[in-house]
């Protein structure tokens, strides 16, 4: 059986326009109005090295392990121990 949610309020859908089964002629509208402002109707991932819960663990640690190499860096170390 095919998918036949509406891709704007996630129903089941009745009509099918555009490729896509829609449940009202309001959600199609939308649907339109969406590819019209070339707005994508799926939501697209982050990918994962521009999210900032890798990098701020991955900072501290490279700041607390830095004064074992680099005695200069030991005050600043310090403050991530």
């Amino acid at each position: 059986m095919s998918d036949r949610r509406d891709p704007i309020c996630g129903m089941t859908g009745t009509i099918e326009r555009h490729g896509h089964w829609f449940c009202s002629e309001r959600c199609i509208a939308e649907h339109e109005r969406r590819m019209s402002a070339g707005a994508a109707c799926e939501v697209k991932r982050r990918h994962w090295l521009s999210d900032p819960w890798v990098w701020a663990p991955l900072t501290g640690l490279v700041m607390a392990t830095m004064g074992a190499w680099w005695p200069t860096a030991h005050p600043v170390s310090a403050v991530y121990a």
